[in-house]
């Protein structure tokens, strides 16, 4: 299945994204500047699992900023949210139940 979403990248700013996803959870995060490479080491390091940092820039005040993009499990989920909250308390996260996750790293189900 196909979606296409929106985030806000800042004030007045939004960024689309169109992906494909196994039963798995998909969380997108934009964090204070600085504060992604804790992300990345955790997802790496401890949840042993990949992730992508994507480069965005708002539409509206043309900041950049790094998207980071993690499929997980609904326990992993729970985990990494807990996790970005505690790096960055204002952290912008959206969180997207999906049906279907191909790639390296993931069995079909």
């Amino acid at each position: 299945m196909s979606i296409v979403k929106s985030l806000s990248v800042g004030e007045g700013d939004m960024f689309y994204i169109k992906h494909n996803s196994d039963n798995f959870t998909v969380i997108d995060c934009c964090l204070e500047e600085g504060k992604e490479d804790d992300i990345i080491n955790y997802v790496i390091k401890d949840m042993n699992r990949g992730i992508t940092a994507l480069m965005a820039e708002g539409g509206y005040t043309r900041d950049k900023k790094r998207l980071l993009y993690v499929a997980v499990t609904t326990s992993q989920m729970i985990s990494l949210k807990t996790k970005i909250l505690r790096v960055d308390p204002k952290a912008f996260i959206t969180i997207i139940d999906v049906s279907e996750v191909k790639g390296k790293g993931f069995v079909t189900l």
